[in-house]
């Protein structure tokens, strides 16, 4: 190998890598040879983009339906603390025993804590 081409593979602004190119018994190249180098560094560069594309686009779906799933989530787990403590708080007021009273009202503040946990973000 006597002499040999380096030119970026890109698409844009992102770069992928490089193309290297070796010829023997050359000694340098000719500009309308780096020239087709550079236009076929180009074409690879876009074909990397989009191949890469979309893994992008599935990454970003992805990533939007977990968050979908996490807010169906947390409002589901946030409706469910509500009706326990409405709950609670309705035994609480119906039961005819001071141990029952405090267990209801003991629920209901669990469910309580809980909720201001989940608004908090924990």
């Amino acid at each position: 190998m006597t002499h040999h081409a380096t030119v970026p593979l890109r698409a844009g602004d992102e770069k992928f890598g490089v193309l290297n190119v070796g010829s023997p018994h050359k000694t340098h190249f000719k500009k309308d040879e780096l020239a087709l180098l550079k236009a076929i560094a180009f074409q690879i560069g876009t074909a990397i983009k989009r191949i890469r594309l979309p893994q992008q686009e599935q990454d970003l779906a992805l990533a939007a339906e977990l968050n979908r799933l996490a807010r169906d989530l947390h409002d589901s787990v946030n409706q469910l603390l509500f009706s326990l403590s409405l709950t609670a708080r309705a035994g609480t007021e119906m039961a005819d025993t001071p141990e029952l009273k405090d267990t209801f009202s003991y629920i209901q503040d669990l469910a309580q804590e809980a909720q201001g946990e989940m608004r908090a973000g924990k």
